[in-house]
């Protein structure tokens, strides 16, 4: 299965990092690391994340926590589209209509780039 990034889900995963290695670069690629480590599992487990109970469609879109970040994802026949990343959940229930993927510009990345 493959992994596809939306272009706001590569931005929301670079911008932690960034704001950590201000202060402790170390901490920053440690986190970067760990949280692609847990988004590559999800072409293994792609039902690992609690389904998103607005969504449009019942189990459409998934959040997947690791510490204070959450991923939200959808999961379809050969790919897994990563809509978008946060740290300390803040509910994007009001985002949810700008989902589909006729709507969304989507980028297919490899999580290295994280790293």
């Amino acid at each position: 299965m493959k992994l596809v990034y939306t272009d706001e889900a590569i931005d929301d995963l670079k911008r932690p990092r960034e704001f950590i290695a201000v202060h402790n670069p170390s901490a920053a690629a440690r986190i970067a690391i760990e949280l692609a480590g847990k988004i590559e599992l999800l072409p293994d487990f792609p039902k690992m994340g609690t389904p998103v109970e607005i969504a449009p469609v019942s189990d459409s879109i998934r959040d997947m926590v690791f510490g204070k970040y959450v991923v939200q994802y959808s999961v379809h026949a050969s790919t897994i589209i990563i809509f978008r990343a946060w740290s300390d959940y803040v509910p994007l229930a009001g985002n949810l209509s700008c989902l589909s993927l006729r709507q969304t510009r989507m980028s297919t990345t490899s999580v290295a780039c994280l790293k």
